[in-house]
């Protein structure tokens, strides 16, 4: 199964996610998690079997409740990349500061910083 994982905690971003995500691409399907702590023990199961489908890609919230965006990145950094460096992580945020896109952008799997709400332009550029 081809399939693609968001890292959210807001219902109606996951929603707006997965509609514009399906009309560009109907046979991609998400995984939804709900904090960064979940993702990380998601990405954890995938290490162990070998067989298993990695995500295309992850979109990934910066401010959720329990693991947020960063505290994710610096788990993902050490815990996953290492053995899954093919996995890009596009983050999906609220923030204008320039401190949040200075250091998300600077682990170098994130591969793209994107203002919700995501446009359609926006979404063809990780899924092509």
């Amino acid at each position: 199964m081809k399939y693609y994982m968001i890292i959210e905690d807001d219902n109606i971003d996951i929603l707006i996610i997965e509609r514009m995500i399906q009309m560009v691409d109907e046979t991609i399907k998400p995984v939804v998690l709900r904090d960064g702590g979940e993702a990380i023990k998601y990405f954890k199961k995938l290490l162990t079997d070998t067989q298993a489908e990695k995500p295309k890609f992850v979109l990934l919230d910066l401010m959720m409740p329990m693991v947020n965006g960063f505290e994710f990145l610096e788990m993902y950094k050490y815990q996953i990349y290492p053995q899954m460096p093919k996995v890009p992580v596009i983050i999906l945020t609220t923030s204008l500061h320039l401190d949040d896109k200075e250091i998300a952008t600077s682990y170098e799997f994130v591969k793209e910083f994107v203002l919700k709400p995501i446009k359609r332009n926006e979404i063809l550029e990780f899924i092509s």
